[in-house]
């Protein structure tokens, strides 16, 4: 709402110095006005170009939220693993990162996995059904119009195709073994166990990143307080 009055107050200012500048033009072959009829100008001008810039304004704020799409901007990340990307959104596509932001933060997988307790199967699980849900929310959304920018659809699918599916293919092969062939033994026996909690550490850091970045594109304030990637 604050950013939403400045926007307002900023058109209006715009379109009140652009009546102004025409009181002006005006002026120039009229300078045997009196004071009067010169101030009522002034006030009618600036009156009306104020109104002109509101106007103008929510044409611009309306334009923005056509189903449509007429319009993109551009989402600069400020992570430095995507510190050059930039990313071409509007409102449909802001909301698809909402959405990823959402089943991100709030995976197991994203969260710190104790040292001593804490469930190597349950970590799966939950990258497995990140990346599930993930892929059909993918499938679900139109694609985003030809651009020369990067789009949350493929900054996602590098999420899933360079981050989740390696580490999966590797180690859901691996801890499966172990539980066929020791199914009475705790995962905390299994020679592999710091291995695996050591690469698991460094993919949740990975996806945060990633999950920052789903939020910074769908303009999510004070990241800080939900995300600690650094």
């Amino acid at each position: 709402m604050k950013k939403l009055i400045n926007n307002l107050l900023v058109f209006f200012i715009v379109g009140a110095l652009l009546g102004w500048a025409a009181y002006e033009f005006r002026m120039v072959s009229a300078y045997l006005l009196t004071y009067i009829t010169r101030f009522r100008l002034l006030f009618t001008y600036v009156c009306f170009g104020g109104i002109l810039g509101l106007f103008s304004f929510f044409i611009y704020y309306f334009i923005r939220r056509i189903p449509g799409k007429i319009y993109f901007e551009e989402v600069k990340l400020t992570i430095p693993e995507f510190s050059e990307m930039t990313i071409k959104v509007n409102n449909e596509y802001r909301l698809v990162a909402w959405k990823l932001f959402v089943e991100s933060i709030t995976r197991i997988a994203t969260q710190p996995l104790d040292s001593e307790s804490g469930h190597l199967r349950e970590a799966l699980n939950s990258l497995y059904s990140l990346f599930s849900t993930s892929r059909e929310l993918l499938k679900s959304m139109k694609p985003t119009p030809a651009t020369d920018g990067t789009t949350v659809e493929l900054f996602a699918i590098g999420m899933l195709n360079d981050v989740i599916r390696p580490f999966l293919a590797k180690w859901h092969r691996l801890l499966t073994e172990f539980e066929k062939k020791y199914p009475d033994k705790r995962e905390s026996d299994w020679k592999l166990n710091k291995q695996f909690r050591q690469e698991l550490e460094d993919l949740r850091i990975k996806l945060l990143r990633y999950t920052r970045g789903f939020g910074e594109i769908a303009g999510v304030q004070h990241l800080e307080k939900y995300i600690q990637d650094k």
